[in-house]
């Protein structure tokens, strides 16, 4: 497709393989690093690859490239903040690793229902499922801030037993029961919410309905 002046024009390339399939990125990985230099090579033009499935690639890898320094501020500062809270150096960072832990079991759960295929019907979603690249962002910040929430919750009340006399096996106990059934209470409604929203769309429109 010629431009009026013909200054430039639009080359339209449809692959025979899903914007989702690893071929596809292989195929624009190939087209900008070797077909394309080799093709322009000894002229003046200039070329570039665009479209839905370049622009997601590359949006992609640029959050991708982000994500290891958006944890490690996250959890630094998070650790940084507790230890100043709570004068310790372990129980920080006890927390944060047991926060990082839970997250991954999530990302382990998200691949293998959406892209394994694991229980994908009972959400209403094929295998195979590509993962939005900044859904991984969102899923830290989300989970790291609501364990880490909650983790305050349970020390704070752990540290006041200890600081009225109780030894620390007792302080841990007494802590844990007057603050466990809220946060409990808590994580239900959260995964209520949450559940509500991956509820197939049938059953969202009867609860409208009702």
């Amino acid at each position: 497709m010629p431009s009026a002046d013909g200054q430039m024009a639009t080359i339209t390339l449809i692959p025979t393989t899903s914007p989702q399939d690893e071929a596809t990125a292989d195929l624009v990985h190939t087209l900008r690093d070797d077909t394309i230099p080799a093709a322009i090579e000894g002229t003046p033009l200039e070329a570039y690859v665009g479209g839905a499935t370049a622009g997601f690639l590359d949006f992609s890898e640029k959050v991708s490239s982000r994500l290891p320094i958006f944890i490690v501020l996250v959890v630094g500062l998070s650790v940084l903040l507790l230890m100043a809270a709570f004068r310790s150096v372990w129980v920080p960072l006890v927390s944060a690793v047991l926060n990082v832990l839970s997250i991954g079991a999530a990302y382990g759960l998200v691949t293998l229902v959406f892209q394994q295929g694991w229980g994908a019907g009972l959400v209403g979603a094929d295998s195979g499922v590509p993962i939005v690249s900044f859904i991984p962002v969102m899923l830290f910040a989300i989970l790291f801030g609501l364990s880490m929430d909650y983790n305050v919750f349970l020390l704070s009340r752990i540290r006041e037993a200890h600081q009225s006399g109780d030894g620390p096996r007792e302080a841990v106990v007494h802590g844990v029961s007057r603050i466990g059934k809220v946060i409990l209470y808590a994580g239900l409604i959260m995964a209520s919410v949450f559940l509500a929203f991956a509820a197939p769309s049938s059953s969202t429109c009867s609860w409208c309905a009702w």
